[in-house]
């Protein structure tokens, strides 16, 4: 795969415990991700699986850490502008056009 842009958001969920730990673990994977693959489907899907194992071996260790959760959206973008989107949560994707915008 030639050169791409990954642009991300991980909220973590507000009034659970360790959110902003739950949300840091699925930048990280999706860092680690992005470098191993070249696919980006395949690499996000990897990240979204890596940091879901991850936040739940956390959230079982840590008594403090019990129920943290973290929505994440995340687009891989290459040279030629083709574009694959990651979803998890309530967090969304929009295409906006001059004329209009929707929902990915």
């Amino acid at each position: 795969m030639g050169n791409y842009y990954v642009l991300a958001v991980a909220d973590g969920l507000g009034g659970h415990a360790a959110g902003e730990v739950a949300s840091a673990i699925a930048i990280s994977a999706l860092k680690d991700a992005m470098q191993d693959c070249d696919s980006p489907k395949i690499a996000l899907e990897n990240a979204v699986l890596t940091a879901d194992k991850q936040i739940r071996a956390q959230s079982e260790q840590y008594m403090e850490r019990r129920g943290m959760a973290t929505t994440l959206i995340a687009a891989c973008v290459d040279d030629d502008l083709n574009c694959t989107v990651l979803n998890v949560g309530d967090s969304r994707a929009l295409i906006i056009t001059s004329d209009r915008s929707e929902s990915i």
